[in-house]
C-alpha cells in the first residue's frame, strides 16, 4: 500500500481527529462514509483496533454507504464506545447491520438519530449484552419497546430517554426489570406521570433521576423516594431540583 506524504496526513488529521493515540477516533463535522471506511481500512496506523469512534453531528454520516457498516464490523474485537449523537441521517437499517457485529459495546449514543424506530432498535439491543451506557435523547420515535429491551440488558448502569415516547406503563416495566440502574433521564416525556415514578422507588442503585417536564408533580417524588431510595444523590422534576443526601 503506497504510503501517505505529510499533506495527506495532515489533511486527514483535519477530517478526523485523532485523541488518545489509535485507541480512540473522533471525526470532523464533516466526516462522510467514505472517510470513516478510509480511516478504518487495514493498514491505515493500528485504526483498526480502535476501543471507542465519536461520530457526534457527522450529519453526513449514514453508516450505510462507501463500505462504512463494512468498516465498523470490522471492529468487532475492539470497540466498546459507539457515539453517533446528532447523526440524523442513520436509520434502522444502517444500524441493525452495524450493531450485530459490536457484541463488545458498553456505550452506545444515539441522540438525536430521529430516523429510528422503536420495533426496530428494540431487537437490535438485545445482542448488546455489555452495553453499560445508553443514550437516545431526542428520538421521539422510540417508547416502550426499547425502553422493555434496555431493561434486559444485565449490565445497564446509565439510561437517557428524554423526549422518547415512554408512558407509565414502560417505565414501571422498567423498574420492575433493571435494578442496576445508576442513572436515568426520562425528561420531557411528557406520557410519564405519577404512576411511572412512584415504580422506580425500586431502583435502589439510582444516583441520578431526571423528570423535568414530565406529567409527575413534586409532591409525589420526595415522598416515595425517602421511603425506599435514600441514596439518590440527585433528583429533578417539574421545573426545580432537589438534592438528597446519601
Amino acid at each position: 500500500m503506497q504510503r501517505e506524504t505529510q499533506g495527506e496526513k495532515q489533511q486527514w488529521r483535519w477530517r478526523i481527529g485523532v485523541a488518545q493515540g489509535a485507541r480512540s477516533l473522533q471525526a470532523g463535522t464533516d466526516a462522510t462514509d467514505a472517510a470513516l471506511a478510509a480511516a478504518l481500512a487495514p493498514g491505515r496506523g493500528g485504526f483498526t483496533c480502535l476501543m471507542a469512534l465519536n461520530l457526534c453531528d457527522c450529519r453526513q454520516i449514514t453508516l450505510a454507504g462507501a463500505g462504512a457498516d463494512g468498516a465498523l464490523r470490522g471492529l468487532e474485537r475492539t470497540l466498546t464506545s459507539l457515539r453517533l449523537a446528532g447523526c440524523y441521517r442513520v436509520d434502522d437499517g444502517a444500524l441493525g447491520a452495524v450493531l450485530p457485529a459490536l457484541p463488545k459495546l458498553a456505550r452506545l449514543d444515539l441522540d438525536h438519530c430521529w430516523r429510528l424506530t422503536d420495533g426496530a432498535l428494540a431487537v437490535q439491543l438485545g445482542g448488546l449484552r455489555a452495553l453499560r451506557r445508553l443514550s437516545l435523547a431526542g428520538c421521539f420515535r422510540l417508547g416502550g419497546g426499547v425502553l422493555a429491551a434496555a431493561a434486559r440488558l444485565p449490565r445497564l448502569r446509565w439510561l437517557d430517554a428524554a423526549a422518547c415516547d415512554v408512558n407509565d406503563a414502560a417505565v414501571q416495566a422498567l423498574a420492575h426489570q433493571s435494578a442496576s440502574l445508576e442513572s436515568l433521564d426520562l425528561s420531557y416525556c411528557s406520557r410519564v406521570g405519577d404512576a411511572g415514578a412512584g415504580a422506580l422507588q425500586c431502583l435502589s442503585a439510582l444516583r441520578r433521576l431526571d423528570l423535568t417536564w414530565t406529567a409527575v408533580t413534586p409532591a409525589c417524588i420526595p415522598f416515595e423516594f425517602s421511603l425506599a431510595a435514600a441514596s439518590t444523590q440527585t433528583l429533578k422534576v417539574g421545573s426545580w431540583e432537589d438534592s438528597l443526601a446519601a
